[in-house]
C-alpha cells in the first residue's frame, strides 16, 4: 500500500518529494485498477477457491484490457505480448489482495 501511495502522490519517484503528481495520474490509475477490482470481486464471488479465482480474474482482466485497447486503437498494439504479461501480473496481484477477505470469511464459515 505504501508503494502505491508513493507512486500516486509523488509520481513514482520516492527521492524527489518536491514534485507531486497531477490528478490525471491518479485518474489513470483508477481507470486501470477499477476493472481489475471488479473482475476480482466477481471471480471471488463465483469461484470458491482463492487461487483459482485469482487466476480467473487475472485472465479476464487481461483479456478485457486487450479488447479495450483494440477497440480504442483499431488495431492490436505492437507490444501486446508485454501488455498481456503486465496485465496478468497486475490482475493477479489485485485479485489476490481483493480475495483475502473472501478467503478469511470462507475459512471462518467452514466447520472444524
Amino acid at each position: 500500500m505504501a508503494v502505491a501511495v508513493v507512486f500516486v502522490v509523488y509520481g513514482g519517484d520516492p527521492w524527489n518529494m518536491s514534485q507531486a503528481s497531477s490528478p490525471g495520474k491518479f485518474t489513470q490509475l483508477l481507470i486501470l485498477i477499477s476493472p481489475a477490482i471488479l473482475c476480482a470481486i466477481v471471480a471471488h464471488l463465483v469461484v470458491r477457491r482463492w487461487f483459482l479465482a485469482s487466476l480467473v480474474s487475472a485472465l479476464v482482466f487481461t483479456v478485457l484490457v486487450q479488447i479495450f485497447g483494440f477497440v480504442s486503437l483499431g488495431y492490436l498494439e505492437p507490444f501486446f505480448v508485454v501488455a498481456i504479461f503486465t496485465g496478468a501480473i497486475t490482475g493477479f496481484a489485485v485479485a489476490a489482495v481483493v480475495g483475502l477477505p473472501f478467503l478469511v470469511f470462507r475459512s471462518a464459515q467452514t466447520p472444524k
